[in-house]
């Protein structure tokens, strides 16, 4: 692959279902977002990092926005959903 097919993740808002999507993009939405609160929940260290910043993990009904320092956190917490991202 050259660089200019590669795929770029730029730091910046995305809501819930688009990062889970970016990580599980075979399962479908539902079971992304499952996927990915559980990857959460499992991980002690980054949901305590999340909740600082403002994320309820208890805010299923809502659209959740993750902020960009909080999917820079996932980011480094889980490695980027592709080969690159941008800061």
């Amino acid at each position: 692959m050259n660089l200019a097919d590669e795929v770029i993740t730029k730091i910046k808002s995305y809501t819930f279902t688009e990062i889970a999507v970016m990580y599980f993009p075979q399962t479908g939405k539902t079971n992304a977002r499952r996927n990915l609160r559980n990857w959460i929940k499992t991980n002690k260290n980054l949901k305590i990092e999340l909740k600082n910043l403002g994320y309820n993990s208890d805010e299923r009904g809502r659209k959740t926005i993750f902020t960009p320092k909080m999917v820079e956190i996932i980011f480094k917490n889980f490695n980027p959903p592709e080969s690159n991202y941008v800061e």
